[in-house]
Protein backbone atom coordinates (compact mmCIF):
# COMPACT_ATOMS: atom_id res chain seq x y z
CA UNK A 1 0.00 0.00 0.00
CA UNK A 2 2.49 2.51 0.64
CA UNK A 3 4.60 1.82 -2.42
CA UNK A 4 1.36 2.51 -4.24
CA UNK A 5 1.16 6.30 -2.63
CA UNK A 6 4.84 6.57 -3.19
CA UNK A 7 4.45 6.15 -7.31
CA UNK A 8 1.55 8.80 -6.99
CA UNK A 9 4.10 11.87 -7.14
CA UNK A 10 7.03 10.01 -9.04
CA UNK A 11 4.36 9.51 -11.80
CA UNK A 12 2.77 13.23 -11.86
CA UNK A 13 6.87 14.38 -12.32
CA UNK A 14 7.79 11.51 -14.85
CA UNK A 15 4.68 13.14 -16.81
CA UNK A 16 6.17 15.96 -16.30
CA UNK A 17 9.30 15.28 -17.54
CA UNK A 18 7.46 13.79 -20.82
CA UNK A 19 5.43 16.38 -21.79
CA UNK A 20 8.64 19.02 -21.65
CA UNK A 21 10.11 16.71 -23.63
CA UNK A 22 7.16 16.44 -26.39
CA UNK A 23 6.96 20.16 -26.42
CA UNK A 24 10.69 20.69 -26.90
CA UNK A 25 10.88 18.05 -29.66
CA UNK A 26 7.63 20.02 -30.96
CA UNK A 27 9.38 22.60 -31.09
CA UNK A 28 13.01 21.24 -32.88
CA UNK A 29 10.79 19.96 -35.49
CA UNK A 30 9.13 23.01 -36.38
CA UNK A 31 12.59 25.31 -36.36
CA UNK A 32 13.29 21.84 -39.04
CA UNK A 33 10.53 22.83 -41.24
CA UNK A 34 11.34 25.45 -43.17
Amino acid sequence: MEARGELGPARESAGGDLLLALLARRADLRREIP
